[in-house]
């Protein structure tokens, strides 16, 4: 019952040569801290939002950074489940730096427990899955069987078998799209598979060497267009065992469009960056354009929050944060201390679509024969 995928590597050497230059490109990129700061806030959020969107989390991105920029009290079950992955994706990253821990059966049961731990039953947390589940599409019908209860075990063994293997022999990104799919097949436990199979991807990312700043959400590859991941999971078999073992295509797809999330990162980054640079070299100037960017990525921002990042008096704050509502860029919510300024320009909508935009131009998908 060994777990052996088929991998043609050949095929995978040149989006691997494209992405070891697009690392090198984020690695010299020069940006200020701050801005840098603001970029993994919001790459944090939009990894939350992308993947549990996937599983029909109806939270927008900036709903999310927002979530994730205040302490509330009282939370719904779709902020929790925003809440929970976000801990899950940390605590994949901070396994993953250390270099000697080998992945196992308990990384994988720790990530599930975070994923679901506040929105699902505590008795299935962490359990390996003892019923059949299964893949059904909008209308109900079924779309694909996993194995049966009584495999599972097995199936998880001999997938972490072979990651222990291949750790040091494989490309971390390539590791990580096997585990995500293997993972999926096998589908172990009775909720949250999903979420767990990308936090496993972060993991392997981060491991690698591929976390990359925190300027590049590995969520976004799978979420940023759904029903192409979709289309990129379903090797053609409607159970496990009918599944091909050649899983070049799903790793060519993956690496592609990590490919195209590092670019788009780029494009964003430098939109930014030459944004601050053209502003006129005075001290209010550079002051007010520095508070401008903070809440156009960050979507919105208390008086403290504004006056952290900006450091500046919180009378002077206000008068920009008033100005800024003033000449429609944002709007005012809520009284005194719970007082929020909301971003309302679409220059950070506008600068991602035009860095994605760029980025599947120059990535544009491989052309099969026969397609």
């Amino acid at each position: 019952m060994a777990y052996q995928p088929s991998i043609d590597h050949a095929r995978l050497a040149p989006l691997i040569a494209d992405l070891e230059r697009l690392r090198q490109e984020i690695e010299v990129i020069e940006i200020a801290e701050p801005l840098a700061r603001w970029l993994r806030r919001q790459v944090e959020a939009r990894g939350a939002h992308m993947s549990t969107s996937i599983e029909g989390n109806p939270m927008t991105e900036v709903e999310v950074q927002d979530l994730f920029a205040r302490h509330r009290e009282t939370l719904d079950r779709a902020e929790r489940e925003n809440l929970d992955y976000r801990d899950a994706a940390r605590f994949a990253r901070q396994v993953a730096n250390d270099f000697k821990a080998q992945v196992d059966s308990g990384l994988i049961r720790a990530l599930h427990y975070l994923v679901i731990r506040s929105t699902y039953p505590w008795d299935s947390a962490a359990q390996w899955r003892v019923r059949q589940n299964r893949v059904a599409d909008g209308a109900g019908r079924t779309v694909y069987m996993p194995p049966p209860p009584g495999e599972v075990s097995a199936r998880m063994d001999d997938l972490v078998a072979w990651l222990r293997a291949q750790r040091m022999k494989e490309h971390a990104l390539v590791l990580a799209a096997v585990a995500h799919l293997e993972f999926v097949n096998v589908h172990p436990f009775d909720d949250g598979n999903g979420r767990v199979a990308r936090a496993l991807t972060t993991y392997f990312a981060e491991w690698g060497g591929w976390g990359l700043g925190g300027l590049v959400s590995s969520e976004a590859v799978f979420g940023r267009d759904r029903q192409a991941y979709y289309r990129a999971l379903s090797n053609a078999g409607l159970r496990y065992e009918e599944r091909s073992r050649d899983v070049t295509g799903w790793c060519e797809w993956v690496l592609r469009h990590f490919a195209i999330e590092m670019a788009t990162a780029i494009g964003i980054v430098e939109r930014w960056r030459d944004l601050f640079e053209d502003v006129p070299q005075t001290t209010w100037s550079r002051v007010f354009v520095s508070g401008y960017i903070y809440l156009a990525v960050s979507g919105s921002a208390s008086r403290a929050d504004y006056v952290a990042a900006t450091r500046l008096s919180p009378a002077t704050a206000v008068k920009q944060l008033n100005f800024m509502v003033q000449s429609g860029f944002a709007r005012r919510e809520g009284q005194g201390r719970s007082t929020r300024y909301i971003w309302l320009d679409d220059s950070a909508t506008t600068f991602a679509a035009e860095a994605y935009a760029d980025a599947l131009n120059r990535f544009p998908e491989p052309q099969r024969p026969g397609r």
